[in-house]
């Protein structure tokens, strides 16, 4: 499971919102259907019923099953997280799914599906990356994120994050940018693990009985 998210919100409101998204993991796990749009269209009503109406948080929520090697994402409202395919070097745009959380309790957030190829990187960053700017006012933007991205194809996930990152200092060290900065990576190994594969089949086994 992975969760980035970004709070328009401040003081009590924000750890409101903030202890309301920490929920989410644990209330995923616990459902076994691992239905991720319910949990949050319930989130999105705690939010409304609980914070001022000019309080928001965009979201975006992932979810990957290592056997199908399946990628399974909500996009509340988030700087779209970019599928960096392996084999082609295509960029898939994991565009948002529903309104930022916190806009209206009427809004739906439709779950979305994509399969992974072995080597494929996934990256999920924040505004604070993709726009932050140089002096001259030209942002970093996606196409500095995937620069990186096919400049180390065969970089760790952990090294790309800090590739990234080191980038962004480079790109706005004489503009004094300070927006916040969050950049998570996954790469897809194509290969589930036995734990994995003996926890599936454990899984079926439980369902019939």
């Amino acid at each position: 499971m992975v969760l980035a998210g970004d709070i328009t919100a401040g003081g009590c409101e924000a750890a409101v919102v903030m202890s309301a998204l920490q929920t989410l993991p644990r209330d995923l796990i616990a459902d076994r259907r691992g239905d991720v749009a319910t949990l949050v269209a319930k989130l999105n009503q705690i939010i409304c019923e609980s914070v001022a109406m000019e309080s928001f948080a965009a979201l975006f929520c992932a979810s990957i099953n290592p056997v199908l090697q399946q990628l399974r994402y909500i996009n509340a409202g988030h700087e779209p997280a970019l599928l960096v395919r392996k084999a082609s070097g295509r960029v898939h745009r994991l565009e948002r799914t529903g309104a930022v959380l916190g806009l209206t309790r009427r809004d739906r957030y439709r779950e979305r599906a994509v399969l992974m190829q072995p080597g494929d990187v996934l990256v999920i960053f924040s505004d604070g990356i993709s726009e932050a700017h140089d002096t001259q006012g030209r942002q970093f933007g996606d196409a500095g994120v995937l620069q990186i991205v096919k400049n180390y194809s065969d970089a760790s996930a952990a090294d790309l994050v800090a590739r990234i990152m080191e980038a962004v200092d480079c790109f706005t060290a004489l503009s004094r940018w300070e927006g916040d900065r969050t950049v998570a990576v996954i790469r897809s190994t194509g290969q589930a693990n036995k734990d994995a594969l003996e926890e599936f089949a454990a899984d079926l086994v439980g369902a019939a009985a």
